[in-house]
């Protein structure tokens, strides 16, 4: 949702889509009630895609060997060691408590453990960091919309 001050022109209910390829397209819907239905059809959109897509591997460098990280619905996030062939490490979606990219190649992720509260940060690279971000995003996206089945199986 927009503030008043990020609207482009006299518009009210509005929206930005971006898309996995840095576009994005500005729309507005004729009532607030018309947005929040769009909003309530996206994030059910989201889910419906996420869980029967159930997982996504992505091509990463972790301290300089190859490597897949590994969004699962079920798991969460896993790092397989494409050389040595075993996983490096596994955490729940629940685990992370941020993030941060450098907009190019590299991403951060801070992953605390359950039982320590120790944080541990993964720093990975990927020469297809946009599209990354955008498939985590659905996927955090979808388990937060999980919480909630009264939302899910409303109308």
């Amino acid at each position: 949702m927009f503030q008043e001050s990020d609207y482009v022109d006299d518009r009210r209910h509005c929206f930005l889509v971006q898309t996995g390829h840095s576009q994005s397209r500005y729309f507005s819907a004729e009532s607030r009630t018309d947005l929040l239905r769009i909003e309530t059809a996206w994030n059910r959109a989201i889910y419906n895609a996420v869980t029967k897509l159930g997982s996504k591997t992505f091509s990463v460098i972790y301290n300089g060997r190859t490597g897949g990280l590994t969004l699962d619905w079920t798991m969460g996030f896993a790092l397989y060691d494409t050389e040595a062939k075993w996983y490096v490490w596994k955490y729940r979606f629940s685990q992370l408590k941020s993030s941060s990219d450098d907009g190019l190649n590299k991403l951060k992720l801070h992953f605390q453990d359950p039982e320590t509260r120790k944080v541990e940060v993964q720093e990975l690279e990927s020469s297809s960091l946009h599209s990354l971000l955008f498939c985590l995003h659905a996927f955090l996206s979808a388990k937060v919309t999980s919480v909630d089945p009264g939302f899910l199986h409303s109308s």
